[in-house]
């Protein structure tokens, strides 16, 4: 089964991007959420995030793909 690109995108792609983005621009940040660093919030928050856009992908693109393994050949006996 190839994967589909979409889904790849979706599901691979863009939380690297999230997370290298939001690390990038909150790292040297200053700035509180409720006294916790706003860094930490964000990483938080972007776990349920991913878990929500796997789902998606999922839903959208390889919910009704086949997972089935080619069987194994047969052994030939001698």
């Amino acid at each position: 089964m190839k994967p589909n690109p979409k889904s790849v995108l979706v599901a691979l792609v863009l939380p690297i991007a999230l997370m290298v983005a939001g690390v990038s621009l909150l790292g040297p940040s200053e700035a509180r959420v409720l006294g916790v660093p706003a860094i930490f919030v964000y990483v938080v928050v972007l776990f349920p995030t991913v878990a929500g856009l796997m789902a998606l992908a999922w839903n959208l693109w390889d919910k009704h793909e086949s997972y089935d393994e080619e069987p194994a050949p047969q052994a030939v006996a001698r």
